[in-house]
């Protein structure tokens, strides 16, 4: 459960921080701050890191081929770039919170199995214990007769 709360405010966090992007870039900020704030968040969780692996790495390369650019001198390819690497990194996002979503899902599922698997054997253990039930209703039918037979027999002189 605990494991579930972490992962739950990771996402938040990341779903917030790419939110807040377009704010954040008119008052002057880029894409890059953003996207490394998202993409740290990410990461500090193994699950999330794993699962979003591939994104985390062409975001990272966004970044990198943005930082190459912008020392070359070229103006609009470095946004272009960092614009590119913030997709990367809501794409990361999302495959976290997929992943999250697939984990609960299964242990939902599991759960599942586990009451069937409980109310198979209490219809298993209602069945056993009504064909005693008829079993003994037989026995004690038996007996009713038999003593009925021997009371008749001891009522003839």
């Amino acid at each position: 459960m605990l494991r579930l709360a972490k992962t739950a405010t990771t996402g938040l966090i990341v779903a917030l921080a790419l939110a807040s992007g377009p704010s954040a870039r008119a008052q002057g900020k880029s894409d890059r701050s953003d996207v490394l704030s998202a993409l740290e968040r990410i990461k500090e969780d193994p699950d999330a890191r794993s699962v979003a692996a591939r994104a985390i790495a062409e975001a990272e390369r966004a970044l990198g081929r943005a930082d190459a650019a912008r020392q070359a001198g070229d103006t609009s390819l470095p946004q272009l770039l960092e614009a590119l690497a913030r997709k990367w990194a809501q794409s990361a996002a999302e495959l976290a919170r997929a992943h999250q979503a697939e984990d609960r899902a299964t242990a939902v599922e599991r759960q599942l199995l586990r009451a069937q698997e409980r109310r198979l054997r209490a219809r298993a253990l209602l069945e056993e214990a009504m064909a005693r039930v008829e079993r003994a209703r037989a026995a004690l039918g038996k007996l009713e007769r038999e003593r009925g037979n021997h009371s008749a027999k001891d009522a003839k002189p």
